[in-house]
């Protein structure tokens, strides 16, 4: 059975279930207040996936470096949700949200030991450009990644 999802902009009232898919998906603490951060910084950078009730089962939260660069600060999906191209979707629709706003490059951390997260954004244009030791809270290593806001039609 395909599974039917939406995905629109992150409101407020979606902080509690985005923040527990976030500490589902990621491995690290992260200040539930720096939702609302993001959404007051750029709310339409912030975009949820939704299943047919309107519930968010998975999230892109992003940041303007400056009016030519974005940066994604996490991508999660629901487990059980996880490999039916949730976050392909979520990508996708960011790109086209940034490029309306005449962004053309986007960057993003992600976790060295996580090569199905480095695989995922590979196959989705970016390229790593950077190691990062020590980048995490835990000491961990990061690799920073950058592509194009090119949209996968």
């Amino acid at each position: 059975m395909e599974l039917v999802f939406t995905i629109r902009e992150f409101q407020t009232e979606d902080a509690a279930i985005v923040y527990s898919i976030m500490k589902k998906s990621l491995d690290q603490y992260y200040d539930p207040y720096m939702l609302h951060y993001f959404h007051n910084e750029w709310s339409g950078g912030q975009l949820v996936a939704c299943d047919v009730l309107g519930t968010p089962i998975g999230a892109l939260m992003s940041t303007k470096i400056n009016n030519r660069r974005a940066r994604i600060m996490m991508l999660a999906i629901e487990p059980v949700y996880r490999n039916r191209g949730i976050g392909h979707m979520l990508l996708d629709k960011f790109r086209f949200k940034a490029l309306m706003e005449g962004i053309i490059r986007i960057t993003l951390e992600v976790r060295f030991e996580n090569i199905k997260a480095r695989r995922f954004y590979i196959k989705n244009g970016f390229s790593e450009t950077a190691i990062l030791n020590g980048y995490y809270q835990d000491k961990g290593k990061g690799v920073r990644m950058d592509g194009p806001v090119q949209l996968n039609i």
